[in-house]
């Protein structure tokens, strides 16, 4: 192979590689097992493969024989994406081998199928005990693309007698270690994509349980930020104080409506302090005033529970209405 032919190669295996962006626009919160999101993806897959293959590297212009990487983006893209995907994407490099036309249309063909058939089988058999394995999956993306070149190489030798010998020993080396080596770079590439994704979706999952946890709790919980948004409220608070969430949605509404009695830049100043504490900061009791005009007692616990949301710093403050109790110290007296 002439220094021009590795170039091509090389320019076709950085296409390939380049075109994984595709991936970032596919919507992986989607269920991989619906129609829509099976036809999709073999959709963008396709048009990976029109481009890939409309930068072959012809071997042998008399009889039209070419190579390129198509039989890594079917092998990969089946062992990802299952059968479907994996069907059009073959299906669009048969299409277009027959349209290049040549003798090596069969052989090109046989590799695509081969190539699917691989990918396939590696998916079945070893795709869920792998893909959260990071060194496993390496050696697995590795595995793929060797033993899929394997089979390209020996599917050369349905070319005409005449050529095939010189077609195998001129290709071989690319085939059999660059191509793996690229196959496995394309697929940690995708595995990236998936760990980012199921890394966002843990973490939300996180937030929601999180979310639920304060919003259920049978004490009055509140979690406001520096930025002066009270940004979650437990329905125990709401229903103590009557107020709904967007009538004490900010820091300065909260002070307005229960604190009408005190200063309000004295009150506001206490509670901004706790946002430079490092350490849980026990507030101590504020009386406050309901939407009907009663009067609680609440002894507050706060702390600096750092960054929330966007990296705004946030506060955590929970009360324990000692309303009761103050009440019954006032009536011993009393009845002394």
């Amino acid at each position: 192979m002439n220094d021009l032919s590795l170039i091509d190669i090389l320019n076709n295996a950085i296409l390939l590689l380049a075109m994984s962006i595709l991936y970032t626009f596919i919507p992986f919160d989607k269920s991989k097992k619906s129609g829509y999101f099976q036809l999709l993806v073999g959709s963008m897959l396709s048009l990976v493969m029109v481009g890939i293959m409309f930068t072959t590297i012809t071997l042998n212009s008399d009889l039209g024989v070419v190579i390129d990487t198509r039989t890594i983006l079917i092998s990969i893209s089946t062992f990802f994406f299952g059968l479907i995907p994996g069907l059009m994407v073959m299906g669009t490099s048969a299409i277009i081998r027959i349209f290049i036309g040549g003798q090596g249309v069969v052989t090109g063909i046989l590799t695509a199928g081969a190539a699917f058939v691989i990918g396939y089988l590696f998916r079945y058999f070893f795709y869920a005990k792998c893909k959260d394995k990071k060194i496993r999956r390496i050696f697995l993306l590795y595995g793929l693309g060797l033993v899929t070149h394997v089979v390209m190489i020996l599917l050369f030798l349905t070319l005409p007698a005449s050529i095939r010998l010189d077609i195998i020993r001129e290709s071989a080396w690319v085939v059999l270690l660059v191509f793996p080596f690229i196959g496995t770079v394309y697929g940690w590439l995708i595995f990236r994509r998936h760990d980012t994704l199921k890394r966002q979706m843990q973490d939300l999952d996180y937030h929601k349980r999180f979310k639920r946890a304060i919003e259920e709790a049978p004490i009055p919980i509140m979690i406001h930020e520096d930025n002066g948004n009270i940004v979650l409220v437990s329905r125990s608070l709401l229903k103590k104080t009557g107020y709904s969430k967007p009538e004490i949605g900010t820091l300065d509404k909260w002070i307005e409506n229960v604190y009408p009695n005190q200063d309000f830049e004295t009150v506001k100043e206490s509670i901004v302090s706790i946002f430079d504490m490092d350490e849980p900061s026990h507030e101590g009791e504020f009386r406050v005033t309901t939407k009907n005009k009663r009067t609680l007692v609440w002894d507050f616990y706060s702390s600096n529970i750092g960054s929330f949301s966007e990296d705004k710093k946030a506060v955590l403050s929970i009360a324990n209405d000692v309303t009761r109790r103050k009440e019954l110290e006032k009536e011993k007296p009393l009845k002394n």
